[in-house]
């Protein structure tokens, strides 16, 4: 059985704070506040430990921060951290729990020193055949031109590579090939170079042009609370899902539903179901429409249970045979269905 490595170029540690009545340019009073080890790679290898699937998650960090980032571990989750004189940024965010809006705050490091060498030995040490490296997040901007496709290219012929990022760096990385991609309807759009994707058809249609072009088996397009699009190149096949959470009766409902790390959660789900479908010898290219149907849910299921925890990419086990049972599912036609008469 192949193993999940993910890998965090750009990690953060992320401050959550729950406040009422939260308004600019006024004083507020804090009710709650949590810091985590962060940074898409890091919330993917979170959640797959709340799977207790085994993965190994490396990136990058300052040697006095190795204690906090430690945290992360458990005994399904292993770290090897890559040390660097580089800062980290803080990512803030501030939940009303009275009306349950969010609001972030991103901080960017401008500065730095990509240690690009050590990042590819880390990843030759640690991949071994038939392992999946998921490669989430963006990078920092003094990152190479050129330096996911690098990373990227690693993985041919070897390895499954599934990646999460945005951006010239993911243009650039779509050349290696992977086997799964996840933007968003936005980053989908910049990697596509087509505008206003406004229907399921449209995004159907980008989908198919983009995995044409690069020969990339898999297009998961993740649409927040409109659910996600699964697109397989080879069988021509889409498939949307989406869940219904005014039919969550029987899940406790949280003042606010936790956005940050949802998409992190659903990349975990869908790693976590690659390593079982590769195993049937029919990943990526021989995946029946019934291996597609479990894909999909299995990132959507993730994706859902995020909202209701409070650190991202953190999901409760318990909760996912529930939202199993209000997901529901559509078949993406290539062209809009004609309208009756």
């Amino acid at each position: 059985m192949g193993k999940i490595v993910t890998l965090t170029l750009h990690p953060a540690i992320d401050k959550i704070m729950s406040t009422k009545h939260f308004q600019t340019g006024s004083v507020c009073s804090c009710l709650t506040s949590h810091l985590c080890p962060a940074g898409k790679g890091l919330n993917v290898a979170r959640a797959l430990g709340c799977l207790h699937r085994p993965v190994l998650a490396i990136s990058c960090i300052r040697k006095e921060e190795i204690p906090f980032f430690d945290t992360i571990q458990t005994s399904t989750v292993q770290t090897d951290w890559i040390l660097s004189d580089n800062p980290t940024r803080t990512n803030l965010t501030i939940l009303d729990l009275e009306n349950g809006s969010e609001t972030h705050i991103r901080e960017t490091v401008s500065a730095g020193e990509f240690p690009m060498d050590e990042i590819e030995h880390r990843i030759a040490k640690h991949l071994e055949a038939d392992d999946l490296l998921v490669i989430s997040g963006s990078l920092p901007v003094y990152a190479p031109s050129g330096s996911l496709a690098r990373i990227g290219k690693m993985c041919r012929g070897k390895n499954y590579l599934l990646l999460d990022s945005s951006g010239n760096q993911m243009k650039e990385a779509l050349c290696c090939s992977p086997d799964l991609i996840k933007p968003n309807l936005e980053e989908l759009e910049e990697i596509s170079g087509i505008s206003s994707l406004e229907s399921d058809q449209n995004i159907r249609q980008a989908c198919s042009t983009l995995a044409d072009h690069y020969n990339i088996p898999l297009i998961l397009v993740s649409l927040g609370p409109k659910g996600a699009i699964l697109y397989h190149h080879p069988s021509n096949h889409a498939l949307k899902a989406w869940t219904d959470l005014n039919q969550a009766h029987n899940l406790p409902r949280p003042a606010t539903l936790n956005t940050v790390g949802c998409g992190d959660a659903m990349v975990a789900g869908l790693a976590n179901e690659i390593i079982r479908l590769a195993e049937t010898n029919r990943f990526p290219e021989k995946l029946q429409e019934k291996d597609l149907l479990e894909l999909l849910t299995a990132g959507i299921l993730m994706g859902t249970a995020n909202l209701f925890n409070n650190l991202p990419g953190s999901v409760n086990p318990a909760h996912l045979p529930l939202l199993r049972k209000i997901i529901h599912y559509d078949a993406v036609p290539a062209t809009s269905p004609h309208k009756s008469k």
